[in-house]
């Protein structure tokens, strides 16, 4: 199955789950749930491979702002099973990578990935506002 037909796949069924995704001009399929935008990157070379991604779900300054958001992201890395969080630039992400043998059986699994990105959100947010060590709160 092509990246085409993979992505129709997978747009049917979050239509079916009552989601409205849309592709944008990337291939990238954008659904939200719970008024929050998540990203579906199907990659071109490894049909087995995909990508959920919570995008710039919080802005840091640089400084000590952005020195608790790396700290914060090795909190989740370390407490939350598959998702990660990330820094890029000013702006936080999270997401989880996922290998699956069948677009199938990315739908299938796409809640529980939804549910892991959501724990290291909430994981990031907990580490972030504990701040880093010997920072004055």
């Amino acid at each position: 199955m092509n990246k085409a037909e993979r992505i129709r796949v997978l747009v049917e069924h979050l239509r079916r789950e009552g989601l409205q995704p849309r592709v944008n001009q990337y291939d990238v399929v954008i659904f939200e749930q719970q008024s929050n935008a998540f990203l579906v990157i199907l990659d071109d070379e490894d049909p087995t491979y995909y990508r959920l991604v919570y995008p710039d779900f919080q802005r840091v300054r640089p400084g000590a702002e952005l020195d608790r958001a790396v700290l914060a992201s090795y909190a989740v890395v370390r407490r939350v099973k598959a998702a990660r969080t990330w820094v890029e630039g000013e702006k936080v992400f999270a997401g989880v990578d996922l290998f699956c043998s069948s677009i199938e059986e990315l739908c299938r699994v796409l809640p529980r990935a939804v549910s892991a990105v959501a724990g290291g959100v909430e994981e990031f947010n907990v580490a972030y506002r504990a701040g880093a060590p010997g920072e004055n709160k």
